[in-house]
């Protein structure tokens, strides 16, 4: 069962990233501006300037059932467990045909995925983990090497070191921090596992 678990999660989080950066290329192309030059990105505001960021860049190119404002799902939001708790109540959660759900994070720079939606554990490492929409050109190239971010503009991983630690890549830090609690973290780490869980992963699932 847990195997099961294991292989479902990583078959998930796999066919998120393939989704989205799908969406993101397409309204890249449609747009004719790279994604970290969107309008509304890295603004912090609340669910309507979330919404439209998502009707204009993202929705058009996915299949979608609902979107609603997170904090509105008092049981849900109640039950996740993550240190970046606070900042993702008045935030556009979208919920998938497949019983995922995916938000925005408070500015728009970041994207939380629930890969079994509202169904528990609502918890970071376990069910919940978070990717970035950025470009290869993203701003600061130092910054745009080291975070999580959809394979866009031929760029091939997402790996990611939240905070502390300059550009430590390595596998070990991505273990480290998913122990910690950062969910990009344990994206990267899965995915530079070949999206796969491995042994040592810090979480059972």
């Amino acid at each position: 069962m847990a195997n099961h678990r294991k292989t479902e999660t990583a078959s998930k989080l796999k066919k998120f990233y393939s989704v989205m950066t799908n969406a993101i290329k397409l309204s890249e192309t449609e747009w004719g501006i790279p994604s970290y030059e969107w309008e509304g990105r890295s603004v912090c505001g609340g669910l309507e300037q979330h919404k439209q960021y998502l009707d204009n860049y993202i929705l058009k190119h996915i299949n979608y059932l609902k979107i609603e404002e997170l904090g509105e799902n008092e049981s849900y939001y109640n039950s996740i467990q993550a240190i970046n708790k606070p900042y993702w109540e008045n935030v556009a959660a979208v919920y998938l045909n497949d019983g995922s759900l995916f938000f925005v994070d408070e500015c728009i720079d970041g994207i939380v995925f629930d890969v079994n939606g509202e169904r528990k554990p609502n918890q970071v490492g376990k069910d919940i983990f978070s990717f970035y929409i950025l470009s290869n050109d993203d701003g600061d190239p130092a910054f745009a090497q080291t975070v999580p971010r959809f394979n866009t503009w031929d760029w091939n991983t997402i790996l990611f070191q939240p905070g502390a630690g300059g550009n430590d890549i390595s596998r070990s830090n991505f273990l480290n921090s998913c122990r910690q609690g950062y969910s990009s973290s344990c994206t990267a780490l899965v995915e530079m596992d070949g999206w796969e869980f491995k042994e040592d992963y810090p979480y059972k699932l």
